[in-house]
């Protein structure tokens, strides 16, 4: 099963980043919480909370429900009468009414279109030459909404291995869902930088199984994300004559390439 540890200044924070890089949502996941850190005092004396999130095997995750396009996921509104009613306590299960909240979300096309304008204000902020816009693996049927970034500093906003574009994916995410109380997953991408990424790791692979097969030495990859190591166990699945197996810990954890026995 695959595992991740992250850090955050909160539980709930580290738990995103380890969803995100493991692309998945939190109803496929375990999660146990190693430290939940503490503020201190002036910031001084701090420390961050950390949590362990392992992937359920796959005959345990429950079938993710699709959201229907144009359709409300929040319940329909009773009519208003000019009766007036007493003042009531509201119910523990109803959520409050935030007065920053001025736009009601009401399915997933004005989602992203508030997503757009999300990443949008933080380029703005950002003062770079990028704009975003839908992407064409957009699919709102599996809840799913896919931006792309375009223009001449796309490179800045990748970032190492892709590590601010995940910052960046992570940011846009909570403030969505902080927004609307909806849990749709926010893909983001820059100028195909995601499917490059994938072909790069796919081709690595297959020439590091054959140096394997050859040599018969085990080979160990260089440190990577969950969602990377993925995409290298995947592509050697069906190659006869190597196997490949996950090792290390938190961030230094890389893919082995072994021959088989």
């Amino acid at each position: 099963m695959e595992t991740v540890e992250r850090s955050a200044r909160t539980v709930e924070e580290a738990v995103e980043l380890a969803l995100m890089e493991l692309n998945v949502d939190r109803t496929e996941v375990e999660v146990e919480t190693i430290n939940r850190g503490k503020a201190g005092f002036l910031g001084i004396g701090g420390e961050l909370a950390r949590v362990r999130v392992t992937l359920k095997s796959e005959g345990s995750k429950p079938r993710r429900k699709p959201n229907n396009r144009g359709q409300s996921s929040r319940p329909p509104r009773a009519p208003r009468t000019s009766k007036p009613r007493a003042s009531k306590t509201p119910k523990s299960s109803e959520k409050p009414v935030t007065t920053e909240q001025t736009t009601e979300i009401v399915n997933t096309e004005e989602i992203s279109a508030l997503a757009i304008t999300t990443v949008n204000d933080i380029l703005t902020a950002t003062n770079v030459d990028v704009v975003c816009n839908i992407s064409s693996h957009h699919n709102l049927a599996e809840g799913t909404v896919a931006l792309e970034l375009s223009g001449s500093d796309t490179g800045l906003l990748i970032g190492r291995r892709g590590q601010t574009l995940m910052s960046l994916q992570f940011l846009v995410n909570s403030i969505v869902r902080s927004k609307t109380g909806e849990n749709i997953r926010i893909a983001i991408d820059a100028e195909g930088y995601r499917d490059r990424r994938e072909n790069t790791l796919k081709d690595m692979a297959l020439r590091v199984a054959d140096r394997v097969k050859e040599t018969g030495r085990s080979i160990t990859l260089e440190p990577m994300n969950a969602a990377d190591r993925r995409i290298i166990h995947v592509s050697l699945t069906d190659y006869e004559g190597v196997r490949t197996e996950s090792i290390g810990e938190a961030d230094n954890r890389k893919v082995e390439i072994y021959p088989e026995d």
